[in-house]
């Protein structure tokens, strides 16, 4: 039977043992409390659920887990479900615009280096000053027409 913990206390026995004195709602319609003592309650907090049974043994009365009960990374809530995937999508959608941002500076710096080695090689042999310059024209070049749609330029 599954129960909600709607009290729980940590206590200390007689041996040193540590176990939980704890108030167990049934999820059932009847909804009925009952106190019980339990070992097996490390971790858990008012609120979860949890799936056992209770064992009434002289005046006492025992709780023993069988499973535990995951009412979801969400609180079982539709409503948090659909937010986390709202923003689950907006996060996917930022890492594919900074994949594409990734491809296009890393494409600038190889397309303006090559473009300043060939230009190089037909000058007389540039300073460093002029290579700099050279190269950062042509990563800006590059840059501002990186997304130019290939159909509005005429190669012949």
């Amino acid at each position: 039977m599954k129960f909600s913990i709607t009290e729980i206390e940590t206590k200390t026995g007689k041996s040193g043992a540590t176990f939980y004195s704890a108030t167990f709602r049934e999820e059932s319609e009847e909804g009925t409390e009952t106190k019980a003592t339990s070992f097996d309650l490390l971790d858990k907090k008012i609120g979860d659920v949890v799936e056992g049974e209770l064992i009434k043994n002289g005046q006492y009365t025992n709780f023993k887990i069988h499973k535990e009960v995951k009412a979801g990374g969400f609180g079982g809530n539709s409503a948090n479900i659909a937010k986390m995937q709202e923003k689950k999508n907006e996060n996917i959608n930022k890492i594919i615009d900074r994949k594409e941002d990734s491809f296009k500076v890393s494409a600038t710096f190889r397309d303006a280096t090559i473009l300043t080695q060939t230009w190089s090689a037909k000058a007389p042999f540039p300073t460093s000053q002029e290579i700099e310059e050279k190269w950062v024209y042509f990563r800006r070049w590059l840059w501002e027409h990186y997304d130019m749609d290939i159909t509005d330029t005429k190669a012949f």
